[in-house]
């Protein structure tokens, strides 16, 4: 039940964001030069955090998660 509540909340916050994604898309990537209809991608790190009984409540959304790993904690967390 908590993952798919977490699956959810991810789903309706990435439909949430995008009308703002697609237009710095087109922004980026004029029309006449995406051949494809798709030239990249972006890589989102959702925070979430669990209540007292466990329904999941986003925190925030980073669009540049970081990827790097400064501790032990931070390793075993992240290489999971």
């Amino acid at each position: 039940k908590v993952w798919s509540d977490i699956t959810a909340l991810i789903a309706k916050s990435t439909i949430a964001a995008l009308p703002a994604n697609q237009h710095a898309y087109r922004v980026a990537i004029p029309e006449g030069r995406d051949s494809v209809g798709f030239t990249c991608f972006t890589v989102l790190g959702f925070d979430v955090i669990l209540d007292h009984i466990g329904k999941p409540n986003l925190i925030e959304v980073n669009e540049l998660p970081s990827f790097e790993t400064d501790s032990e904690l931070d390793q075993s967390i992240k290489m999971r």
